[in-house]
């Protein structure tokens, strides 16, 4: 969401390292949450940004999919998003199972 909402959209200058994103382990609950509220306020900020006709402009980025508009690639994110959301719900459940059995 970094790269895709707030570098494309909200002109953040972000630069994506996936290596280093998904290389890390053990990390603390409190830096995921801070992480996610730094997330969100940047793609809040890149969201107050847009307009109308921002939405119905080819989005720049072609990994999403070529020729797609920025409001058909923002859907596909919260779609994605939400399966993610899914799998970690799945492992959190999963856990809980195990842990407290």
């Amino acid at each position: 969401m970094n790269h895709f909402i707030g570098a494309t959209l909200g002109n953040t200058g972000y630069v994506s390292d996936r290596v280093a994103e998904f290389a890390h382990s053990n990390v603390p609950r409190d830096m995921i949450l801070s992480k996610i509220s730094e997330v969100r306020e940047i793609i809040h900020h890149a969201f107050l940004m847009l307009t109308d006709a921002d939405l119905d402009l080819i989005y720049p980025l072609a990994t999403c999919g070529e020729g797609k508009t920025t409001a058909s690639v923002l859907i596909l994110l919260c779609s994605h998003a939400s399966y993610h959301l899914g799998q970690m719900n799945y492992l959190r459940r999963t856990l809980d199972g195990v842990l407290h059995g």
